[in-house]
């Protein structure tokens, strides 16, 4: 059975594929804003829509309820969404990042404040906390209730675009021009094109079941053996 492959585009608003072509929603699923840079799932056949002007929340192809900076967001430019093992949805945002609390958005904050500055990445742990990469300030970790810098012995200052955690408990994070860096334990391990990489530049990263991991760079897509790194 094919389910629909969403597809956000920049101004071109949101298009889904149903197996046979491509269809740009309209109408009653206006969305807030044309230009989508994140899609997540709401876990009951929903879908989260983060824009350059807010997040909406689709179902049935109809905009159900649209966010903005009125309703809490800390900017309405949503660069990433992540809904967490509590159902929990979080947004990245051009000026910081959100959880949706109570149909209102909440800055977490550090000991010093909330973060004031551009999300390029959110990631879930299996132990069910959160990772945030911000874009000037690092990496930081929400757990327990509390939000802390990130930062184990040995990485690198580069800014993270990517995470991914792997069975092993392995946390992987591709940067931009740091390469890839791999976390393990509160130790920190760093490949780039040096030790054989195809680029520096690392914008996704997934592992098939042949150990392989993926990578979205800025010269295209390649893999590794997961195997090969660790040793």
């Amino acid at each position: 059975l094919f389910r629909s492959i969403w597809v956000g585009t920049i101004n071109a608003g949101l298009n889904r594929f149903d197996g046979h072509r491509f269809e740009m929603l309209s109408g009653d699923a206006a969305l807030a804003g044309s230009s989508i840079g994140a899609l997540a799932d709401d876990g009951s056949g929903g879908l989260w829509v983060g824009t350059d002007k807010g997040v909406s929340r689709l179902r049935s192809n109809r905009v159900e309820q649209t966010y903005s900076t009125k309703d809490g967001l800390p900017a309405d430019a949503v660069a990433c969404l992540l809904r967490d093992s509590k159902g929990m949805l979080w947004a990245g945002t051009s000026a910081g990042p959100a959880m949706l609390q109570n149909g209102r958005f909440v800055s977490p904050e550090t000991a010093t404040g909330p973060i004031k500055a551009p999300v390029a990445a959110l990631g879930a742990r299996q132990d069910g906390s959160i990772l945030i990469a911000t874009r000037g300030r690092g990496v930081y970790r929400w757990a327990d209730g509390k939000l802390a810098q990130f930062a184990p012995q040995g990485m690198a200052r580069a800014d993270v675009d990517a995470f991914f955690e792997d069975h092993d408990g392995l946390l992987w994070m591709g940067t931009i021009g740091g390469g890839l860096l791999m976390v393990e334990g509160d130790k920190t391990f760093v490949f780039t094109m040096r030790d054989g990489l195809f680029d520096d530049d690392i914008f996704g990263i997934i592992q098939d079941e042949q150990d392989r991991l993926w990578m979205a760079c800025s010269k295209g897509i390649f893999n590794v053996g997961r195997s090969d790194l660790r040793k």
